[in-house]
């Protein structure tokens, strides 16, 4: 649910509030909205998968929280410009600029920003679902520190 409030909110920036997003809208309405919908949904379900196979073996959660974190980040930015090599890749080469391929382009879009992303998702994202899994009471170990 998250991820497609994540992509229709993605998808409004496109008309003007996003230079990238408003480009690739103006090249292509529907495949906008799919790259900004279909990623997202994406990255939230299999977030959550990841998060239920390790919630099952992780007695502190603390990894299950961490994978689940780190994943959304990383899969996010696996499909979104993967997304874009798909289906806007004439309009990444025309963006890319002259003796700079496609891949090259898309690299470098993530390189930075994507490390970064990744980094404080699995910081802060781990630490915020920790402390409100403690705080909401689905903490054993928490619950009996209450009483």
């Amino acid at each position: 649910m998250l991820g497609g409030v994540f992509g229709l909110t993605s998808f409004i920036q496109c008309f003007g509030m996003s230079v990238l997003g408003a480009t690739l809208l103006q090249a292509n309405w529907f495949f906008t909205l799919v790259l900004c919908m279909v990623p997202r949904i994406l990255m939230g379900w299999l977030s959550a998968l990841i998060f239920k196979a390790l919630y099952r073996v992780d007695k502190t959660r603390l990894l299950s929280f961490a994978a689940a974190s780190l994943s959304g980040a990383l899969l996010n930015t696996v499909f979104f410009v993967g997304g874009i090599g798909v289906l806007f890749y004439d309009t990444a080469l025309n963006m890319a600029g002259e003796g700079v391929s496609v891949l090259q382009f898309l690299i470098g879009m993530i390189t930075v920003n994507s490390v970064i992303e990744m980094g404080v998702c699995l910081v802060v994202g781990t630490a915020i679902t920790k402390a409100l899994y403690k705080a909401l009471g689905r903490d054993k170990t928490a619950n009996k520190n209450l009483n």
